[in-house]
């Protein structure tokens, strides 16, 4: 088989890969969130973020080092792999060493124990078997893709059915534990390699994983940051409610927003070279990607209650607030994903790299400012400096790659959402249908979804026809609807 072949087939394996295990993992969420309470998960968050931080403060990159070698022996296969044991073993055994402490830190008895067994747990994981690489190079992906689904079943099927038996926020643990422990072990079923300790090439593999260490605690802080604050600030209950609904709200960013909108990069890629066309082109992508982020966040605000009830259950909706106000993490994601592509298509990735730095600092002035000390209080500042963060990074992009002008229509292309948004929230309060949860929310769908785009088409027919940007998203609906 020829390489491009093994490409396009390796691709369409790790999308299979994602798909299967998000997919995997989001059935577990719900089944879990109906058994167990969120105090249960809540505990878990605790020392969930913990193990986060120490995996991104051990991060060598190993794979990224391996993959961008442009010839890979045994000899450095087993260096990279001796880095990452003799760096991210110790500071484990020193997380053992201190569970206790960390436990009376945050008063809660039962992290220690956690602890101890995902320290344990994540220890076994460094002897994970570091020949796969050469099939990684190869891009002979089945085997790995194969024995990460099924880890990932394992994994799934221990924690729920403990949760069953038991009710237990070990089902969540232990279940962590077993996909650990059946992806360590599979991986010597489905690649042939004894890897020994070795450190004839450390220091050169140290020289790439210094820069890399940083950027992924700096990652880690920008994502976490809110939750390591809420864990310290409020009780397992309010922590696992916050955990998990910021989970869920981030479901329509990874499962929709991201697969609808990689063809755009493609798009925009291949006109960079005609300004005039891509800045036309840039304002119409970023219009359609708000259009699906604000029907998804406008809907989710709306009915937070309903979503909240048919997925977790009643147990959850106290805590719908919470859904309400992550509902608006949505469109900043859509916008932050935009820049990111304006800055890929020019190779100006490092950029993103200070826009974490500064956005990270703004949250914790803000927080400090703020004097947040409630859930909902993290939950306003979170979405407050994301969006101003991320809105004012977007202008100034568009700005200095397109122009005032165009930075002007893209604010002002920005109106028909809004209005559509206003009139379909109007219209889903003044024509709600009672009912069970299901029928409800089917009925409250329905009529948020017309009222949306009868909206929208009114907005375009009576203002916004003249605009370039919008005539030529119209243009393809026409087309769209005459091909079907």
């Amino acid at each position: 088989m020829s390489n491009a072949k093994k490409g396009v087939l390796g691709s369409f394996l790790l999308i299979a890969e994602a798909l299967g295990k998000k997919s995997i993992g989001i059935v577990s969420t719900l089944i879990l969130a109906r058994v167990l309470v969120p105090e249960d998960f809540g505990v878990v968050a605790i020392t969930t973020l913990i193990m986060g931080f120490i995996d991104a403060l051990a991060d060598t990159g190993a794979n990224q080092y391996l993959q961008r070698c442009e010839t890979v022996t045994d000899k450095i296969v087993n260096s990279a792999w001796t880095l990452n044991i003799l760096i991210k073993a110790p500071i484990l055994g020193l997380l053992l060493l201190f569970s206790s402490q960390i436990a009376l830190y945050f008063d809660d008895v039962r992290v220690e124990a956690i602890l101890y067994v995902l320290s344990a747990a994540s220890i076994f994981g460094l002897l994970q078997n570091p020949g796969l690489i050469y099939l990684r190079r190869e891009l002979e992906f089945g085997k790995i893709v194969k024995n990460s689904l099924i880890a990932k079943f394992i994994g799934v099927t221990v924690a729920i059915s403990i949760a069953l038996y038991f009710e237990s926020y070990w089902a969540l643990v232990l279940g962590t534990t077993a996909e650990i422990a059946a992806t360590t072990i599979g991986s010597f079923f489905v690649y042939s390699y004894k890897p020994r300790f070795s450190t004839a090439n450390l220091r050169e593999q140290w020289n790439f994983s210094a820069w890399m260490i940083p950027q992924s605690i700096l990652g880690y802080f920008r994502t976490q940051l809110d939750t390591f604050l809420v864990s310290n600030q409020s009780g397992t209950e309010a922590l696992g409610s916050y955990h998990v609904l910021k989970y869920i709200s981030f479901l329509p960013c990874s499962q929709i927003l991201l697969p609808a909108t990689k063809p755009l990069l493609v798009s925009m890629t291949k006109i960079k070279g005609n300004k005039q066309h891509f800045s036309s082109h840039y304002n119409m992508t970023f219009f359609l990607t708000m259009v699906i982020a604000g029907f998804i966040s406008g809907f989710l605000y709306c009915r937070s209650e309903i979503v909240i009830g048919i997925l977790l259950g009643e147990s959850w909706v106290e805590y719908a607030f919470l859904l309400k106000m992550f509902a608006f993490l949505i469109p900043s994601f859509a916008s932050l994903n935009h820049v990111r592509r304006l800055l890929l298509i020019h190779g100006k990735t490092n950029i993103m790299f200070y826009f974490e730095i500064g956005s990270v600092a703004l949250f914790v002035m803000s927080i400090m400012a703020f004097n947040a000390n409630e859930v909902k209080d993290f939950a306003f500042v979170r979405v407050v400096v994301e969006a101003v963060a991320v809105h004012f990074f977007l202008i100034a992009a568009t700005v200095f790659y397109h122009g005032w002008w165009h930075a002007m229509r893209l604010l002002v292309g920005l109106t028909p959402i809004l209005l559509s948004l206003v009139a379909a929230s109007i219209a889903i309060d003044e024509l709600s249908y009672g009912g069970n949860l299901i029928i409800r929310a089917a009925s409250d769908f329905f009529i948020f979804s017309i009222s949306f785009l009868v909206a929208l088409f009114i907005s375009y027919y009576l203002l916004f026809y003249r605009m370039e940007e919008w005539r030529y998203l119209f243009s393809l609906a026409r087309k769209l609807r005459t091909n079907s």
